[in-house]
């Protein structure tokens, strides 16, 4: 019984230490001409993460994240600041949506949420 509940509460401490340790950095992503920076192409993050995002934009546009159904109004000379919490691993598109009809999209980058 006693190793039971040190047991049980050894994995608690490892639940909340998980927890505690998840990243909360804000990622500034800066689209130019419909375009971001090679390096951001991939934002990288594990599963339990809160996302923290900052979108700037040169234009106006509509950004969808694909997967979570998220989507940003991103107007010049703002910054569209959002965070989610990263509740499905895999590979999800990020894409401009250009108009309404869903057939001028254009691949931005991707999100990987990758297992704890």
């Amino acid at each position: 019984m006693i190793a039971r509940l040190l047991a049980s509460a050894c994995m608690a401490a490892v639940v909340l230490a998980a927890s505690a340790g998840a990243a909360e950095e804000e990622i500034q992503l800066a689209i130019i001409r419909g375009v971001l920076p090679a390096a951001q192409r991939v934002l990288r993050v594990h599963e339990g993460d809160q996302v923290r995002l900052a979108w700037r934009s040169d234009r106006l546009l509509t950004v969808h994240l694909h997967g979570y159904d998220i989507e940003w109004r991103v107007r010049p000379g703002d910054v569209v600041r959002s965070s989610f919490t990263a509740y499905a691993s895999g590979r999800f598109p990020i894409e401009i949506h250009w108009s309404n009809d869903g057939h001028h999209d254009t691949p931005l980058a991707v999100l990987e949420v990758y297992p704890k």
